[in-house]
């Protein structure tokens, strides 16, 4: 659970605070668990997912944020665009300004959030220390929030 947590919120410390926030409302909510529905980790997760979001309003109010490409990247990933979630206009930016990366930014993405590798296993799997691995995803998710903010600044 910790590792698709912190492929939300990029900072360790914070990932394990809203883990505790998590486990919290899991242990308080287990009775309403409905197995009929679908997996313990996948309502653990969309728990989580909820937490983490409430987390990043409570730090920085403004929602289009560098941390919040992660969330952005996990719903491209985990979940289809759909209307109903008010945010394929969005998903539609970030995917063009992903296609707009090189392919080796595109490929770590993949990696990350697709294939939902650890960023250990992306740094075993590569030349690469852990920490640089950390670093690109950050730079790649700064630069997608900067093209994500000129799009919308030049209206597309």
């Amino acid at each position: 659970m910790l590792q698709f947590i912190m492929r939300l919120i990029p900072s360790a410390a914070d990932a394990e605070e809203v883990l505790q926030e998590t486990a919290l409302v899991l242990w308080q909510k287990r009775d309403e668990f409905d197995s009929t529905r679908g997996s313990f980790f996948a309502w653990g997760c969309g728990v989580a997912r909820f937490k983490a979001l409430n987390f990043l309003s409570r730090r920085r109010p403004c929602y289009l944020l560098e941390e919040d490409i992660g969330m952005r990247l996990s719903d491209i990933a985990i979940y289809p665009p759909v209307d109903s979630l008010g945010n394929r206009s969005l998903i539609r930016l970030l995917e063009a300004c992903i296609g707009e990366l090189p392919e080796k930014n595109r490929d770590l993405l993949v990696l990350h959030y697709q294939k939902q590798m650890a960023v250990a296993e992306i740094s075993a799997g590569s030349a690469s220390g852990v920490s640089t691995v950390y670093e690109r995803l950050h730079k790649i998710r700064t630069t997608l929030s900067r093209c994500i903010h000129r799009k919308l600044a030049a209206g597309s």
